[in-house]
């Protein structure tokens, strides 16, 4: 009776139970595998970003197994402590392999999950769970803001700005600087100094201009450093660097820098800077400057090429500075259409005295075949 009994209860056994529980149990290694693999694609693009992931894994376990412990059922703050962790350990397939989504923008959604689950379960966890948390989520949002994204990190939704800065140089006196140095570039706020790249290096124009400086860098809390100089020469004693800075927590935008350089002084010297315009630039010119000193003087003290005047002047030495001084020019160009002979023109401008220590600035239209 007791054999029979024991054969009745044989009968009811599913015979497929077993095979349902390895298969389950093949499953759930699998769907760790899958996670691992995401986790260390996170890990192969950034360290720093690997271990939180690691982190927000383990404390929303953790946190969860509190709240389960204490409520015995399902409940939205286990849902959102869930998707949280199952949020994190995507995130290497979402982004680094699949790139179905940038760096930064999945970021801020774990942020914002983690928050969320932080918040729904804060009257449930104690005061340590509570503070481990909260420092937790605290770091994840300054790391999200200040550290660089990860090489790999881009991709749709992409938060990445474009910087436009507009760049104005003027002199001490208000007046445009052509010819001035100016570098910007975008470093982290934890950097001491800008990596200068002279390749890069832009120049002013005759309005103290360059060219809007645009370039791409990643959305952290980056400082743009812009330095503006000039180099001395014949036409000036030089200007120190003058450096500004343009901080975006968000990054990118335009902005728009004005630089007023301070030159060396310079009592010994005074400077004579010529602004040219005309037709002189072209390859078969002549054009050839001589500088006078006194109504006596048989030979000019300085003479100078054009081209020598490029981003240039002379420089006066006081005694000189101080005379009667004449500027005169002799300019050889074409004549015209056709065989025709060449256009000559000489000029001579009265400058007068320059003091020492300051420029005198003269504007020439050259040829002026009106005169």
């Amino acid at each position: 009776m007791s054999n029979l009994d024991s054969g009745n209860r044989n009968v009811g056994r599913d015979p497929t139970e077993g095979v349902g529980g390895a298969m389950l149990g093949i499953g759930a290694l699998g769907l760790l595998s899958f996670f691992a693999y995401s986790a260390a694609a996170v890990f192969a693009a950034s360290v720093i970003a690997g271990a939180a992931v690691i982190l927000v894994i383990a404390l929303t376990a953790i946190i969860a197994a509190v709240v389960y412990r204490k409520q015995r059922r399902v409940t939205v703050s286990l849902v959102l402590l869930g998707l949280s962790a199952l949020w994190a350990a995507l995130g290497g397939i979402i982004v680094f392999k699949t790139h179905s989504l940038a760096f930064t923008p999945t970021a801020w959604v774990l942020n914002a999950l983690f928050a969320a689950a932080l918040l729904s379960v804060w009257s449930t966890i104690n005061a340590l769970l509570k503070a481990l948390a909260a420092l937790f989520a605290f770091a994840l949002f300054i790391a999200t803001v200040v550290l660089p994204r990860p090489l790999g990190g881009d991709g749709p939704l992409d938060t990445a700005e474009e910087w436009s800065i507009d760049v104005e140089v003027k002199d001490d006196h208000g007046e445009p600087l052509q010819s001035a140095l100016v570098f910007c570039g975008a470093v982290t706020k934890w950097d001491y100094g800008l990596k200068l790249d002279e390749a890069l290096i832009r120049k002013t124009d005759r309005h103290g201009r360059i060219p809007t400086w645009k370039f791409k860098e990643d959305p952290r809390f980056k400082i743009v450093i812009c330095d503006a100089s000039k180099n001395a020469n014949d036409g000036n004693a030089g200007y120190p660097p003058v450096s500004q800075l343009v901080v975006s927590i968000a990054g990118g935008g335009e902005y728009k820098l004005d630089f007023a350089l301070v030159e060396n002084p310079h009592p010994d010297i005074a400077f004579l800077e010529l602004d040219l315009s005309g037709d002189y630039k072209q390859p078969w010119f002549t054009l050839q400057f001589e500088l006078w000193a006194g109504e006596d003087s048989a030979q000019p003290f300085q003479t100078k090429a054009w081209n020598e005047l490029r981003e240039s002047g002379f420089a006066i030495p006081a005694a000189t500075a101080t005379q009667d001084l004449r500027l005169r020019y002799h300019y050889e160009g074409p004549g015209g259409e056709g065989l025709v002979p060449p256009y000559n023109e000489f000029r001579t401008i009265h400058l007068g005295a320059i003091e020492p220590g300051t420029r005198k600035r003269l504007s020439l239209q050259i040829p002026d075949r009106d005169r």
